[in-house]
């Protein structure tokens, strides 16, 4: 297995250029709020555990982030490459990930940083909208819905 870590601020575009990295070469694009929402919706035990915290508004702990990522590793062959999208996002999720990595034999291989003047992500982040049915996002200047408020 190989891990490459996509990190910036919100808004620095991690999510469109994990897209295009995951096109491009083929690697697994696994976004913990992916992973997060489709353990919830699957009814996981993990996901079970996280459901609660979001039922109450509250951040889902690292350890129960850190077990979905690895649930995500357990099914696969070993072989895949997996790139991050803004995960891991604190200290503790990092050594988490790391402790978990090294139980099956792998590290994170490659750390890409993107960064992008204050303006411009206040900009992408105050113009951006999310459909409540499916989760695409949207941005009414640079990527606006077909129809406004449909998604």
């Amino acid at each position: 297995m190989k891990v490459t870590v996509l990190l910036g601020a919100p808004g620095s575009g991690k999510g469109t250029i994990a897209e295009k990295i995951r096109d491009t070469c083929g690697l697994i694009h696994l976004s913990t709020g992916d992973a997060l929402r489709a353990a919830v919706k699957d009814g996981t035990e993990v996901g079970k555990q996280a459901e609660e915290y979001m039922t109450k508004g509250e951040l889902v702990p690292d350890d129960v982030i850190v077990k979905i990522v690895e649930d995500r590793f357990d099914a696969g062959s070993g072989d895949e490459h997996f790139l991050f999208d803004g995960f891991p996002r604190t200290e503790n999720q990092a050594d988490l990930m790391d402790s978990g990595l090294e139980a099956r034999g792998s590290h994170i291989g490659h750390v890409i940083l993107l960064e992008a003047p204050r303006d411009v992500l206040m900009n992408r982040l105050t113009g951006r909208r999310i459909c409540r049915q499916c989760g695409q996002s949207f941005h009414v200047v640079n990527i606006p819905p077909k129809v406004e408020g449909v998604c």
